[in-house]
């Protein structure tokens, strides 16, 4: 699976960087002529406290995505506690290089109402905050009890309707009947996974109901 993970991505990113035109910051790369766009991020970490300061890098994550017609796509990769300085003590370790993939779909739009999305993506239940960054997470919006009940991700389709309702904005099913994608990097290994998920409300405030 590893070897499998390095091809796609030097297949991916080898092939892009070389059609690739002038970079733009915040809007990555663009393959030629292509729908295909490159990016990527890294996210570190000071932690101060009575002990010791520690200095993380938590994230290195690249990203292919684009869109053509009535699809879209997201293949994220990424690595995790790259780097770890305990600048009290003066120590260093880290050197974890294995990658995995984080988020791995395609989306098919029939209009501007409904969506299929199939691969591997950020679970509708339970993973409040659907944003990939660290710094966003563990907050009032994506509580750690959310992630002792629901997977953070889902291997399987996921469909999703914004109905005509004025009250009812959004309402999606999720199934997994298959075993996970890179399963390590989730926090549960699982092989099941059914949830429904609804918002009610308008742009001033929005109420989410789901379970599974």
């Amino acid at each position: 699976m590893d070897t499998l993970k390095k091809i796609m991505l030097l297949s991916i990113f080898g092939w892009g960087v070389l059609h690739a035109e002038e970079y733009t910051f915040g809007n990555g790369w663009q393959a030629g002529n292509t729908p295909l766009v490159l990016g990527g991020y890294i996210s570190s970490t000071l932690d101060l406290n009575k002990n010791t300061d520690t200095f993380y890098i938590d994230d290195i994550a690249l990203l292919a995505y684009g869109e053509f017609d009535h699809f879209d796509f997201l293949a994220e990769f990424e690595t995790e506690d790259i780097y770890i300085k305990d600048i009290g003590n003066n120590h260093d370790k880290g050197g974890n290089f294995t990658i995995q993939i984080e988020r791995l779909y395609g989306d098919y739009f029939f209009g501007d109402s409904k969506r299929l999305r199939f691969g591997k993506f950020n679970s509708d239940i339970g993973f409040w905050n659907q944003m990939p960054i660290n710094v966003l997470r563990d907050t009032t919006s994506s509580p750690h009890y959310t992630e002792d009940f629901f997977p953070k991700f889902t291997t399987g389709i996921h469909v999703e309707s914004h109905p005509a309702a004025a009250a009812l904005s959004r309402v999606s099913l999720t199934v997994q009947h298959n075993n996970d994608l890179d399963s390590g990097y989730n926090n549960f290994i699982i092989d099941r996974h059914y949830g429904i998920a609804c918002d009610i409300g308008d742009n001033n405030v929005l109420w989410r109901f789901g379970g599974g």
